[in-house]
């Protein structure tokens, strides 16, 4: 086990474990008070990480522990003031296990309950083995999953007449990661460029604006959704750059999070993913389970095909032009567990001559953001409207 990393909002927190490689766990959760725990077997720890203890204030996440309680198993325990659900999946290239807890906000008055001292790291064997069973899907009884949207009918975002304020704009790559690149162009400059542009034409049009990145920084994949969901974002739009092995492939296409259904859009998540396909089995359904279960799934949906419509006209001048790629769905892992309609837009392919020099121009770049904050908005003005959704027209 190389690190530990976490990021923690007052009721979302997600754990990152970075591992140098494929690694067998077992996870449980105990209660009394409540904690997570995984038993990661045939890991040993660096020297620096070995038996600590992380406290962390102000949030649902009070510490993070490590222990060693039997030879060649490392436990990393996660103690809560509350737990509601929690999803867990891992990542490969690096290795790393994703945890996603969601929970009550600490409480801000004093409360005796936290005087409890909670168990070591390395907790009763027995104790732990009789909770260790695959992550439960929720931690309370009364507080139930919300339906599931309607396909094809009234999203559960147009049943409940939400509105949209807070949106978050995530440019693509970043730092060491410069994405795809056509000599000096590279995905991660052109991205950032066409997001502040849409930060500033959204701002404008009164909506609230927040940046995964505003300079040439790297920003782990599992980092940006809970960017979003630590600040109870209305939207998120992840904003990337294209490139294929076919160098006449041309066009623009939005995608959202569910199965790839073509090889081509197997072939931009995998590209995006920076994965080398090396994901374990045994991880293949936590993954897949994630991507089928997003409950955002019909308001993705619409969000990514009024966005793609928005691109079409302003950019190819009519929305049955053959460059507009349609609307898309493949298992990128900047979505996962975005709790909003959340959607990744390819702007442009770079492997192509005529479209990479489009893409160097700023006038170019300007029209891209302006149509994608376009889309924003009439997804936004359509929220308030009584439509009833139908299966997208560009959809391929």
């Amino acid at each position: 086990m190389q690190n530990i990393r976490h990021w923690v909002g007052d009721s979302h927190t997600r754990v990152v474990i970075d591992l140098s490689g494929p690694t067998p766990h077992t996870e449980g959760r105990l209660t009394d008070p409540d904690r997570v725990f995984f038993d990661l077997h045939g890991a040993t720890p660096d020297d620096e990480l070995e038996r600590r203890a992380f406290p962390i204030e102000g949030s649902h996440l009070r510490r993070i522990r490590l222990g060693v309680p039997e030879e060649e198993i490392t436990r990393v325990v996660l103690d809560f003031s509350s737990i509601r659900e929690v999803t867990v999946f891992a990542l490969p290239d690096p290795y790393r296990l994703v945890v996603d807890i969601h929970g009550a906000p600490p409480l801000r008055v004093a409360d005796s309950s936290g005087d409890r001292a909670a168990p070591e790291a390395d907790d009763s064997p027995a104790e732990a083995n009789r909770s260790a069973t695959a992550t439960p899907e929720t931690g309370d009884e009364a507080s139930p999953s919300p339906p599931r949207p309607t396909e094809g009918g009234y999203s559960m975002a147009r049943q409940l007449g939400a509105g949209v304020n807070r949106i978050v704009i995530d440019a693509g790559h970043g730092g060491k990661d410069p994405g795809t690149h056509a000599g000096s162009l590279r995905e991660k400059d052109i991205a950032l460029d066409i997001a502040e542009r849409v930060r500033d034409d959204l701002k404008e049009r009164g909506f609230e604006v927040i940046m995964t990145r505003e300079k040439d920084v790297f920003i782990p994949l599992e980092q940006r959704a809970f960017i979003a969901n630590s600040r109870e974002a209305d939207l998120f739009v992840s904003i990337h750059v294209n490139a294929a092995r076919n160098r006449k492939a041309r066009g623009l296409e939005t995608f959202y999070l569910n199965l790839a259904t073509s090889a081509d859009a197997a072939e931009v998540a995998a590209r995006e993913n920076a994965s080398s396909g090396m994901v374990r089995m045994a991880d293949v359904r936590k993954l897949v389970d994630q991507i089928v279960n997003h409950s955002r799934k019909e308001e993705s949906r619409e969000l990514a095909t009024t966005m793609q419509a928005a691109m079409a006209k302003s950019i190819l001048g009519r929305e049955n032009h053959p460059l507009n790629r349609g609307v898309k769905t493949a298992g990128f892992h900047v979505l996962l567990g975005a709790q909003m309609p959340a959607v990744l837009v390819e702007v442009g392919f770079v492997s192509n001559r005529e479209e990479a020099r489009q893409l160097r121009s700023a006038s170019h770049r300007e029209k891209i953001a302006s149509a994608i904050a376009d889309g924003v908005n009439r997804y936004a003005e359509t929220l308030g409207q009584v439509v009833q959704t139908t299966a997208a027209q560009n959809e391929r």
